[in-house]
């Protein structure tokens, strides 16, 4: 298969045609401007979604009714936009935060978010995603073609280009750990070295190299794969300064200086190791680059500013708290490493795993069983490490994860993607995690963590710094979602929770732990230990969870109490159709001041049987729980409401007998 045949015949079918693909609207490379903009698809999605902004612009003198010369203008200015910004993931972001794109006075949206809390993402699904095969790049200067190349396939979102893909064939003896990076890497130095030689030191503001380089520098990320294997290569602006200079200077080729570049543009890794299906490997690694809410990922998460912070000290009603504020307003691109993005992206995925399994107490440990199986593994042995695994799990519904890279890799970037994804992340439409907790052991990586939230433009109201008790208390009882603090302020949660009551127990947090191994020595690994298992405590005490509508297997022996009696389950069997399966007609939950009772019934066949058979149709009783002592009416919420009335009235009768209240005539 040579590489058009790849492109034609399985990597568009892949992107747009198969419906098990990613959904993209195949575009024929004609439809794409000089600067990159597919006209049609841009005025497709602004007339949607924009209709009223689109229409008032359409009315005014300059335009009058010319849809052609509009949209030329707003590609214009959106382009203008993306030069001067970072690269197109960040003007992107900008447009869905407070400050949307404006055009003339009038808003209009070039992009739609999911999992809104009003409409989920029914208002995603209208963004349009389009793949380009072979689409012509050529720049022009004072009338003569500079640079031109042709990416083998480009991508696009509501008309504005993300990037590209090199595609090569391992059928052809091509690759793109070779020649896919070589191509791409010589494509880029080659505008440079075009750039240096019409620009001679005057193009002081760098309008012209945002212009020409664009393709390259304002890309989302610039990709190669021969199916076996995907490398990606982000912010190839970091070598412009070098390169220039070493042009000008005479002192560098562009075979002497791709060493240089390559050694960032990194192979992607995938889940499934090398020895699996070529095809499947490669639709994974696509998967985890281009699919719709991969690509949003990009654009919301993945990229950002970094800055320097200074802090100071301010006072505030009195009393003096600190402050960063920029320290150096000269700011560089932030992305991630392949290995950073692939250990963010099996972060959410595990988590959504876990959503996905949360009403099966025992899934993961079916699912180690299933993996020892698999690895033919003795009985012996498997029993054991299943008895091992769940001697460490206290609570089926507390999951963890252990992420661990090498010293200097940017664990703590990894934590800071993760939390911000965490923040938004919701499921069946509601949002998954209450409080997304940042716990760090050193001074210097809480503030490390601290500017990271400040640069990935968090919204103030939604993060914060807990210095002490009072702020951590506050920060779980407001609005705020993100909490850094160290383990020493940590170890304060404990009177925190008191603080807070029971509001507490009612959230659902994610503990974000940097350097954890550095917890578990000596006394910061007790203290560790002890705070989590109060925690525990706290979630545990009185605690069940009850699961209705799903059917137990009585049959072979099931049980409808699992999780050492923190999940019951009811319900099951009351429908005919279960009945089969079950062998019971279901459960009642009772809960009195005696305490929790599940009742099972029989399946009621007809009145006559049962009075011929004397058979009551309660099948069993089991008790889950026993209040000890028998839980009394004051005890209860309502009691509670009842009990203050009552102290009311007491009240008002003292102040009575003692003449402060005199009677009415």
């Amino acid at each position: 298969m040579i590489e058009l045949e790849l492109q034609g015949e399985y990597v568009m079918d892949f992107f747009c045609r198969r419906n098990d693909g990613l959904g993209f609207r195949e575009v024929k490379n004609n439809a794409v401007t000089s600067d990159l903009f597919i006209p049609a698809d841009l005025k497709e999605f602004l007339k949607e979604n924009s209709r009223v902004g689109w229409n008032n612009l359409l009315k005014r003198s300059e335009y009058n009714g010319n849809e052609q010369k509009l949209i030329r203008d707003i590609m214009d200015d959106i382009r203008r936009k993306i030069e001067t910004s970072a690269n197109v993931a960040i003007f992107l972001n900008s447009t869905t935060k407070n400050k949307p794109y404006s055009f003339g006075g009038e808003t209009l949206k070039l992009l739609y978010v999911s999992g809104t809390e009003l409409r989920g993402d029914e208002d995603f699904e209208k963004n349009i995603f389009s793949a380009v095969e072979e689409m012509t790049y050529s720049f022009h200067h004072e009338g003569k073609r500079i640079f031109a190349f042709r990416p083998d396939l480009s991508f696009f979102i509501n008309g504005i280009f993300l990037g590209y893909a090199e595609l090569k064939s391992n059928f052809t003896n091509q690759t793109a750990k070779n020649n896919g990076r070589s191509k791409v890497i010589t494509d880029y130095l080659e505008a440079v070295w075009e750039y240096t030689k019409i620009a001679d030191g005057n193009d002081v503001q760098q309008s012209l190299r945002r212009t020409m380089l664009r393709p390259f520098e304002k890309s989302i990320h610039l990709v190669t794969t021969d199916i076996n294997n995907t490398f990606i290569l982000r912010n190839p602006g970091q070598f412009f300064d070098d390169a220039k200079k070493g042009f000008q200077e005479n002192m560098i080729s562009i075979s002497s200086f791709r060493p240089f570049v390559e050694k960032v543009f990194k192979p992607l890794p995938t889940v499934l190791d090398e020895n699996a299906d070529p095809r499947i490997r490669f639709e994974e690694a696509m998967r985890s680059l281009y699919s719709k809410k991969m690509v949003e990922k990009e654009i919301l998460y993945y990229n950002f500013m970094a800055y320097t912070y200074k802090t100071i000290t301010v006072t505030e009603n009195g009393r003096k708290v600190q402050k960063k504020e920029y320290k150096d307003k000269t700011g560089k691109l932030m992305c991630p490493r392949p290995k950073q993005k692939f250990g963010c992206d099996r972060i959410i995925d595990r988590v959504q795993e876990f959503l996905d399994h949360e009403s099966e107490p025992n899934y993961y440990i079916e699912k180690l069983r299933t993996e020892l199986v698999a690895m033919n593994a003795p009985q012996d042995l498997i029993e054991r490490v299943v008895a091992e695994r769940d001697s460490y799990c206290n609570n089926k519904y507390v999951y963890s994860l252990l992420l661990q890279y090498a010293a200097g890799f940017g664990k703590s970037n990894i934590i800071g993607w993760t939390a911000l994804q965490l923040k938004d992340m919701r499921y069946n439409g509601e949002w998954v995690y209450d409080k997304i907790l940042l716990v760090v052991d050193r001074l210097q990586l809480r503030d490390q963590l601290d500017s990271m939230m400040l640069n990935m433009n968090i919204d103030k109201a939604m993060f914060v710094e807990a210095t002490d008790q009072d702020t951590f208390v506050k920060a779980l009882s407001d609005m705020r979602r993100i909490i850094v603090v160290n383990i020493q302020k940590f170890w304060e949660l404990k009177n925190a929770i008191a603080k807070a009551g029971k509001d507490f127990k009612n959230l659902r947090v994610a503990f974000l732990i940097d350097e954890v191994h550095r917890s578990n020595t000596d006394d910061v690994h007790q203290e560790m230990f002890s705070a989590f298992d109060e925690l525990q405590d706290i979630f545990d005490e009185n605690g069940v969870i009850i699961n209705g509508h799903m059917p137990v297997k009585i049959k072979k022996g099931e049980s409808p109490i699992k999780a050492g009696g923190k999940l019951i389950i009811i319900d099951g069997g009351i429908c005919k159709a279960y009945q089969k399966v079950t062998g019971i007609a279901g459960y009642t939950l009772v809960y009195n001041s005696y305490g929790l009772k599940l009742i099972a019934h029989r399946v009621f066949e007809s009145k006559e049987l049962a009075i011929q058979t004397n058979k009551d149709m309660i099948h069993s009783k089991s008790s889950i729980s026993k209040e000890k002592p028998r839980k009394l009416i004051k005890e209860t919420d309502n009691g509670k409401k009842i009990q203050e009335k009552i102290d009311d009235l007491m009240s008002l009768l003292k102040c009575y007998r003692q003449g402060l209240i005199k009677p009415r005539d």
